[in-house]
């Protein structure tokens, strides 16, 4: 075992505290406790001080992470120069980190890149070493249980499309059952829901989702009968573990998705999940929720009314339905989001009664809290309250959209380590979908790493052939200072949208040509409310023209409206030149964001 390896190693020698300090930082970071790795716990935990102790006075923590990060680079550059996991402990932070060691490295100074205007902080250069100590080199990767799976969408073999829905909805009940196994990893739908009509070439589909097992069925409905034929196999070769056959009434739904479950479960020798029985609905009620999900995963605003209509048959059937409740929640929040404007105040506060009676009805409902989550961040710039409800899904159990949003929420407080490390397990969990890429590249543009960044758009586009992900990657070359390809490719996007109006804007303010910046700038500003254009993007081409005053005003209005891109406010590097303007640093202040 790596950890072994290292604290047994002559770089730790005898002294038991260091030793002891690395264990306890690794397991507990393992067991996704990571928010327990502060100073004040640390040095009760670890350093035996009293509940009373004030690490002001007393720097032991401080000091031993010093000297740990010390010894670590000592054993990298002796008796570990081999090794293929390496530990780090990066500074300001006492959450470890994880690595596969690259097959080469090359020691390289780095060249900071041109200074364009008003765009990016200036980069000194950097040197990059072989040695662990070499902390802006590290990159978290979490280290995985051995046991994964992914829930493959389950196929509808009653030969009517209308009965689609229904084999949707119980795909996503058995994965959301699984999930709430703690020693399981279960792969987010959005990723597995991309192997829905392609030939299944189980081992092929496993590697590209990095799991270990593979739960697959069909269902046939006719009536009120369901025959479901399900098997567990293995990814390393693609032998079927096992195969059943269940033949119910759709009346015992629930009954059999905790039968799969549970068969998964002791299959693989999962330990079982808290007991938690939550009220089984009326069959009708349940079927209207289940095709509620189905239109609302179909992310138009005509399957999104019919969503929500849906959710609200259930609700008249079940009033004490809580997932139709998140779901309807949901729904109303999501109609203005596809149409590309934010939800009017008399929405988000529905939204919010309609998630908090979910939450009446059962207090650990996982929807109910993301949404609330997601509502004290772009809403009441709660970070305390948005953190709260995140950290309620989670000890759910595993939840890749959590765990996307808590990596935005640490990155807009501040707290870059733990940013990074929620990306990766959000990674972990959706390593393919196109919505797991976007987050990921808007994650690596907010931390200037454009390069990374840009790779994601390519995947984007080379699986999703849409303007805006053409406009999104465009958008990165022409701040990479690759203005010309970055024009020649708007130019060949449909010239009628503003959309792309506005990428061509931005692109020739990050290039210098002000004046024809201007001229596309002008109309646009005359014509964004019918447009629906986001006033972020005024404040961004602004901000490249160097004209603080504008930027502020239209930043002023972004804040004004609630438009999601304004938690960045702190962290896009595009606003990098104005944090110490007096109204800038007003607008913070406002978002509780003035760090």
């Amino acid at each position: 075992m790596a950890l072994a390896k290292v604290t047994t190693s002559e770089a730790f020698g005898k002294a038991e505290r260091p030793a002891r300090f690395l264990r306890h930082l690794v397991e507990t970071a393992l067991s996704h406790d990571a928010h327990n790795l502060k100073e004040s716990v640390l040095g009760t935990d670890v350093f035996d001080r009293p509940a009373t102790w004030d690490p002001r006075l007393d720097p032991v923590v401080r000091q031993e992470a010093t000297r740990l990060r010390k010894r670590l680079a000592k054993y990298y550059a002796t008796a570990g120069v081999e090794d293929k996991v390496l530990i780090g402990l990066p500074v300001g932070s006492y959450v470890p980190v994880f690595r596969q060691r690259p097959a080469a490295i090359v020691v390289t100074a780095v060249e900071p890149p041109p200074v364009r205007r008003r765009l990016r902080w200036s980069l000194p250069v950097v040197v990059i070493f072989l040695i662990a100590a070499a902390a802006l080199s590290w990159r978290s990767v979490r280290l995985e249980p051995s046991l994964s799976i992914a829930v493959l969408p389950f196929l509808n073999s009653s030969g009517d499309p209308a009965d689609q829905y229904f084999a949707d909805g119980l795909t996503d009940e058995v994965a959301d059952s699984l999930a709430r196994f703690k020693s399981l990893r279960v792969t987010a739908r959005s990723s597995a829901a991309l192997f829905k009509k392609q030939p299944r070439d189980l081992v092929d589909i496993a590697r590209q989702l990095h799991v270990s097992h593979l739960l697959e069925a069909s269902i046939e409905r006719s009536g009120e009968q369901l025959n479901i034929v399900a098997s567990l196999s293995r990814a390393a070769d693609g032998a079927k573990i096992w195969t059943d056959r269940y033949q119910r009434h759709t009346a015992d739904l629930s009954a059999i998705q905790t039968d799969l479950a549970e068969a998964v479960r002791g299959s693989l020798g999962v330990a079982a999940a808290p007991g938690q029985k939550r009220p089984i609905p009326p069959n009708d009620a349940h079927d209207h929720y289940l095709k509620g999900r189905f239109e609302a995963f179909q992310a138009t605003p005509e399957s999104n009314l019919q969503a929500e209509a849906d959710y609200r048959r259930a609700i008249e059937i079940d009033p004490d339905y809580a997932p139709a409740y998140a779901g309807l929640a949901s729904a109303i929040w999501n109609q203005n989001i596809w149409a590309n404007q934010s939800p009017l105040l008399e929405e988000r506060r529905k939204a919010e009664e309609l998630w908090q009676k979910a939450l009446q009805v059962d207090a650990g409902l996982v929807a109910a809290h993301s949404g609330l989550a997601a509502y004290a961040m772009q809403y009441d710039w709660d970070w305390t309250r948005a953190e709260r409800e995140l950290r309620a899904v989670l000890s759910a159990g595993e939840n890749s959209g959590a765990e996307s949003n808590y990596a935005f929420l640490c990155l807009v407080l501040g707290r870059r380590t733990e940013a990074e490390q929620h990306r990766a397990r959000a990674n972990d969990l959706d390593p393919v979908s196109p919505g797991s890429l976007l987050n990921n590249a808007q994650f690596l543009l907010l931390e200037n790493r454009l390069a990374e960044a840009r790779d994601e758009y390519q995947k984007v586009v080379s699986r999703n052939n849409s303007s805006n992900a053409k406009l999104a990657l465009y958008s990165v070359m022409a701040e990479q200072g690759e203005s010309q390809a970055a024009m020649k490719g708007l130019l060949a996007l449909p010239q009628n949208l503003a959309s792309v109006q506005m990428g061509l804007a931005q692109a020739k303010a990050m290039a210098g040509a002000r004046e024809e910046a201007l001229r596309i700038l002008t109309p646009l500003e005359e014509h964004y409310r019918e447009n629906r254009m986001f006033m972020n993007d005024f404040a961004i081409a602004y901000a490249a023209l160097g004209d603080e005053a504008n930027a502020i005003e239209w930043m002023a209005m972004c804040l004004d409206s609630r438009e999601y891109s304004a938690i960045y406010i702190r962290v896009d590097p595009m606003f990098a030149q104005m944090q110490n303007n007096p109204a800038f640093r007003a607008l913070k202040k406002r978002m509780n964001l003035d760090w």
